[in-house]
């Protein structure tokens, strides 16, 4: 089948197989119907965009439903980063900031290597700065923001199980 589908029925019977190696292969577990609706949305479009003119409808739908889904995993990635533990003040300007015991940040600091340990450390208890670490620890910014977001990856994860 190179060229478009005739009905929408049809692409929907012919493509599901597609849809669900393509979260089979983005190893999507979580959310499984709503990325499952992403999907079909994702053939949907390329359905009604797809130009014969223009290639072949299978490797349009491939490219429509895989970017779709590579989206949605950006997104909800984001989502999880900003929700967890956000490291701006502005977003906690009217919360009472209150200092941890270092002891308590260190107890969940267990599993995590000893750069990604330390800037946790330093943002929660010592509330210092990316740009203050960076100084301190002597690598770039963009480093220290790099340990802490996959600190923070490794706690939510830990935090899930």
């Amino acid at each position: 089948m190179q060229q478009r589908p005739k009905s929408f029925e049809e692409a929907y019977t012919y493509y599901q197989p597609l849809l669900k190696s393509q979260m089979k292969q983005l190893n999507i577990y979580k959310n499984h119907d709503e990325f499952y609706q992403t999907a079909l949305i994702a053939l949907w479009n390329a359905y009604q965009k797809f130009d014969n003119e223009k290639g072949t409808f299978p490797s349009y739908a491939y490219q429509h439903v895989r970017g779709a889904l590579l989206s949605n995993i950006r997104k909800d990635a984001l989502y999880s980063i900003r929700n967890s533990f956000s490291d701006d003040a502005e977003h906690h300007s009217h919360y009472e900031h209150t200092y941890l015991e270092k002891e308590i940040v260190e107890s969940y600091c267990t599993s995590l290597s000893h750069n990604q340990k330390t800037v946790i450390i330093k943002r929660f208890y010592e509330q210092k700065t990316f740009p203050q670490i960076a100084k301190e620890e002597g690598v770039k910014e963009g480093t220290v923001r790099s340990w802490y977001r996959y600190a923070l990856n490794k706690l939510q994860k830990e935090g899930e199980n």
